[in-house]
């Protein structure tokens, strides 16, 4: 388990997901250990920063419709 899921601009959804982790610590060690074995094995700023710079450049372009 990587994480939880809420549905898209429900409110509550977020507040229940959030809840539920709050109240299961063995969740939040599993998928915290899951996730830092991810971020080792998948990390790598000297590939992953072009991709940010060129996601930022996007975002932020006057010249794409929006």
């Amino acid at each position: 388990m990587q994480g939880s899921l809420a549905t898209p601009g429900d409110a509550d959804s977020l507040a229940a997901s959030m809840s539920a982790l709050l109240d299961n610590p063995q969740a939040r060690r599993a998928m915290g250990a899951t996730n830092v074995v991810t971020a080792r094995s998948r990390a790598n700023w000297d590939a992953n920063f072009p991709a940010l710079v060129r996601l930022v450049e996007n975002v932020a372009s006057p010249d794409v419709p929006g």
